[in-house]
């Protein structure tokens, strides 16, 4: 069976499920933001080592069956959704987080072919993973730095005889706080000035 990790709004899965069912393949849609709310899960390890894991969804009387599992499409997942009456947001983040916990792992507990694993994702965000494997690969890539250290980056900027451009290696997003909105932090030149 293919499994599908993904989200009720994602509409391209909706193709896929189209093509899936036309082509008469097994396979099960996990929407993560249906968990708990619309989903039972269950991870069992009995006394002779037998493994049971499985996802039931209420409003479709449907098993996801782990064990089934043959091959993961991993497409967008976002966090789980308690019910409205978990209120306090203390305890709705704790849920929030105690059930994706449970969820990525029962995926990671699949050893299966995965389109794309999300570890293989998550490592390949990194730019200093990015960089390396593209000069590994013999892409030309610009001189480049990344440092916290103030003399370094002078020195760079000195030998940088073109110019410099400095950009954010994750998130390009300052959160504000108080009565300060949050930023953005773009691909931007460096100037003399800003150094």
């Amino acid at each position: 069976m293919i499994l599908l990790i993904t989200n009720r709004s994602d509409l391209t899965c909706d193709y896929i499920v189209r093509e899936l069912t036309e082509r008469r393949l097994k396979f099960a849609r996990l929407n993560t933001d249906e968990f708990p709310k619309n989903a039972r899960g269950l991870f069992a390890l009995t006394s002779d080592g037998t493994t049971v894991r499985w996802i039931r969804l209420m409003d479709r009387d449907k098993i996801i069956d782990f064990d089934e599992v043959s091959s993961v499409l991993y497409r967008r997942p976002i966090p789980p959704q308690p019910s409205e009456e978990v209120a306090e947001e203390g305890v709705r983040k704790f849920c929030i987080d105690e059930g994706y916990d449970f969820l990525r792992g029962l995926w990671y507990s699949l050893d299966c072919l995965w389109v794309s694993h999300p570890e293989a994702i998550r490592k390949a965000e990194h730019k200093v993973y990015q960089l390396k494997v593209a000069s590994d690969l013999g892409f030309l890539i610009p001189q480049t730095l990344i440092t916290n250290d103030p003399r370094e980056v002078l020195e760079f900027f000195k030998k940088c005889t073109n110019g410099v451009v400095v950009k954010p290696l994750y998130v390009g997003f300052v959160e504000g706080t108080g009565d300060r909105s949050g930023r953005i932090v773009y691909t931007s030149v460096v100037k003399t000035d800003d150094l």
